[in-house]
């Protein structure tokens, strides 16, 4: 088990949330851009976690598509569907192969 860190080293948040690593902590424990971290919280402390998820090409691929929904619904760039479409998008997903759709937002 690695000795905790008595100093500890000051990060700022971005307007977007975000914090950066310091790179000491990241190379020492083989922290690369895009893994996994588990984010728990305590009365005023934030714990970050690395985790080891083995995805498949399908499961990313669905973690992608829900990223740039989520980044199109912030932007304003979503396409609303009425709720018979919608169900008919619905029922598409469901077809084996089939990943969802990019740009499908709120019912009407």
């Amino acid at each position: 088990m690695k000795k905790v860190q008595e100093i500890p080293d000051i990060t700022r948040m971005s307007s977007k949330g975000q914090i950066v690593i310091p790179r000491r902590l990241r190379d020492s424990m083989n922290i690369k851009e895009g893994e996994m971290l588990a984010v728990m919280s305590g009365r005023d402390s934030i714990v970050l976690k690395k985790i080891d998820i083995k995805l498949t090409r399908s499961e990313k691929d669905d973690i992608e598509a829900i990223e740039k929904a989520m980044g199109d619904a912030a932007s304003g760039k979503l396409k609303a569907l009425g709720k018979k479409e919608f169900l008919r998008e619905l029922a598409k997903w469901g077809k084996k192969g089939k990943s969802f759709p990019h740009k499908t937002s709120k019912l009407r």
